[in-house]
């Protein structure tokens, strides 16, 4: 799946122009390494096969002073394959609320979730740590 980034027109028409095969992904890696990261922590930040969970998330004191003194907005959140995000909303002032689903076929081990954010100086990312884990059976 191919996202176009918005703020860098001219630079996707001279990759298209020339006739680079897969140029938008390249471009969205050199685009998204640039980016400031943060941390950010899901509560809880593990879950079994076959669940569906609601999860609490906070970010370190940095980002969220970040997004608490200018205009911002998540444009994009993944947990990986097999975790299909359901509900997203606030929480509190301080936090925000997921409610997710893990596929009974989800692969096991730890994930990395990423939240990216559209904010006035610019996008940042935040990411997290979440272990999937067997099913466990009664």
């Amino acid at each position: 799946m191919n996202r176009i980034v918005l703020g860098a027109p001219l630079l996707v028409l001279l990759l298209s122009a020339t006739g680079c095969g897969d140029a938008l992904s390249s471009l969205q890696v050199v685009q998204r390494s640039s980016r400031p990261e943060y941390r950010m922590l899901l509560a809880p930040d593990f879950g079994r096969q076959g669940e569906r969970l609601l999860l609490g998330v906070d970010f370190d004191a940095e980002l969220a002073a970040l997004l608490g003194e200018q205009s911002s907005y998540p444009t994009e959140l993944a947990f990986g394959p097999g975790i299909q995000i359901e509900y997203f909303g606030p929480g509190s002032d301080t936090r925000l609320e997921l409610a997710i689903r893990i596929s009974p076929l989800a692969a096991t081990g730890e994930r990395q979730p990423t939240m990216n954010f559209s904010t006035a100086s610019g996008p940042v990312t935040a990411r997290g740590r979440f272990w999937v884990l067997p099913f466990l059976a009664e």
